[in-house]
């Protein structure tokens, strides 16, 4: 996935993935909130 413009409301989308493992400074300057898309590997552990 590459980054782009959400058509909507004009905000960057910026992936992780492939070469870009953790975001840069300059991506983070002028960020106000932070969504995160974490996938679901299936897992459940529960502790009783």
């Amino acid at each position: 996935v590459e980054n782009y413009i959400d058509e909507s409301t004009s905000l960057p989308v910026i992936t992780l993935y492939g070469k870009n493992k953790k975001p840069t400074k300059e991506m983070l300057d002028e960020i106000d909130i932070l969504a995160m898309d974490i996938q679901d590997v299936g897992s459940r552990l529960y502790t009783y």
